[in-house]
């Protein structure tokens, strides 16, 4: 004989892990730092505490390939030492109040592909943020791309300037 036993199961008992199980959602949101497209611009994170250097490299954006999801920009190599840049790793920062600020965007893993840039040599290169920062509203913002110096190794950061007037 098979005995199957039943538990009464109270309100209470519902109730409680309810609870718990919104508290726990709610918590486990606020640990983690990615946020989805919809809420990025309302997300400006840290204000910048990046150092650039305008010796190495300049960004120069192409200003008809602008949008509010992307755009081309050239970075040219004025140093007299080749460098490498990883071309799939940037980010974008806005000027808020007269300081600049990190935007934040969605956590990513990305293959690093980097590519050697030798002196006085441009590099165009086409970036879509809209998996990242989605669609970045009206405003000032800069490109940041981070340099490799191999003879120092070290990295160093070159940037490039935008405004975005409610594409």
């Amino acid at each position: 004989m098979v005995r199957i036993w039943k538990r009464k199961s109270s309100n209470k008992t519902i109730i409680v892990a309810i609870l718990f199980a919104c508290c726990s959602m709610a918590l486990m949101s606020c640990m983690n730092d990615s946020v989805t497209p919809d809420e990025i611009p309302l997300c400006v994170g840290e204000e910048n505490v990046l150092e650039f250097s305008e010796s190495v490299a300049s960004i120069s954006i192409d200003d008809s390939t602008l949008t509010s999801t992307g755009t081309s920009f050239t970075l040219l190599n004025t140093s007299s030492e080749v460098f490498w840049i990883n071309t799939q790793e940037f980010r974008i920062q806005a000027l808020v109040d007269g300081t600049w600020h990190d935007v934040r965007g969605r956590q990513y893993n990305i293959t690093l592909i980097a590519t050697e840039i030798r002196p006085g040599w441009p590099f165009i290169l086409s970036v879509d943020w809209s998996d990242l920062y989605g669609e970045l509203p009206a405003g000032v913002y800069r490109l940041v791309e981070a340099v490799y110096l191999p003879s120092e190794g070290l990295d160093v950061f070159v940037n490039g300037e935008f405004t975005l007037n409610g594409c």
